[in-house]
C-alpha cells in the first residue's frame, strides 16, 4: 500500500470513485455578473468598516466614561458581573402575544378559537359568514 489506498482490493474498487472528491464545475461567469460581484463587495466591507468604527468609538466612549469616574467607582465599574438572568424573565417579541392582539387589555378574549388571530374576539369572528345556531323547539327528547 504505498499510495495509502489499497487499489488492488476487489472489495474496495467500486467504492475508492464513490468516495473520491468530484471535481468542480464553475459556472461561467458574465462582464455584468462581476461588476455585480464587485459593487456587493465593495458594499459588504464598507459594512465591516462601518461596524468596526462604531464599535471603536463606543469602547472609546466606555474607557473614557471609565476615566471620568471618582477612584471608588471606578473600581467598583471594572468588575465583570456574572449575575445570572432570573428564570422567569420576559422576552420580547417582533409581534404581540395573541392575547394581546385579539382582545382587549384585560386578555379575557385571548382565548384560542376560531376569532384568535383575527384581530376581532371570538365572538364576533364566530358570526361572520354563518347561519344562526338552530333554536331549542322545547321538546325534551
Amino acid at each position: 500500500m504505498p499510495g495509502g489506498a489499497d487499489d488492488d482490493n476487489p472489495v474496495l474498487k467500486p467504492i475508492l470513485p464513490l468516495l473520491a472528491q468530484p471535481e468542480r464545475k464553475h459556472a461561467p461567469v458574465r462582464e455584468g455578473d462581476l461588476e455585480v460581484l464587485e459593487a456587493h463587495r465593495q458594499a459588504r466591507i464598507a459594512e465591516h468598516h462601518a461596524w468596526v468604527k462604531d464599535m471603536t468609538t463606543k469602547f472609546k466612549l466606555q474607557r473614557a466614561a471609565m476615566k471620568a469616574l471618582p477612584e471608588r467607582l471606578r473600581q467598583l465599574a471594572m468588575v465583570p458581573d456574572h449575575t445570572p438572568f432570573p428564570m422567569d424573565r420576559k422576552y420580547l417579541f417582533d409581534t404581540p402575544p395573541e392575547a394581546y392582539r385579539d382582545g382587549g387589555s384585560d386578555g379575557s378574549s385571548g382565548e384560542r378559537g376560531e376569532g384568535a388571530g383575527t384581530g376581532k374576539p371570538a365572538a364576533a369572528a364566530g358570526r361572520e359568514g354563518k347561519l344562526a345556531p338552530p333554536r331549542a323547539t322545547g321538546r325534551a327528547g
